[in-house]
């Protein structure tokens, strides 16, 4: 990466109201790993959460766009949530 696209995403980070983390920031802050889930797990049931997003999506003729908004707001919950303290599978927890 050119010492300028950094410079600029620091930039963007700095300004924004929303907080945005880097692939290495987002692997070493993982909630799920801070509570004992391997990475290979925990990426095994991100798929599994996606693939069970997609089904249900399909079978309830969801458009792919929001098929695709479901699984992003899964990901950022999941990137400050555990996954092993929230089960993956339940869309409406007490």
């Amino acid at each position: 990466m050119h010492v300028e696209q950094e410079q600029g995403y620091e930039c963007i980070r700095r300004q924004s109201r929303w907080e945005y983390k880097t692939k290495e920031e987002l692997e070493r802050d993982s909630p799920s790993r801070k509570c004992g889930l391997s990475p290979e797990k925990e990426a095994r049931w991100t798929r599994e959460m996606v693939f069970m997003l997609q089904k249900a999506g399909m079978q309830l003729r969801i458009p792919q766009w929001g098929i695709a908004i479901a699984a992003t707001l899964c990901h950022r919950f999941y990137a400050r949530k555990s996954m092993k303290k929230n089960d993956r599978f339940v869309s409406c927890p007490k």
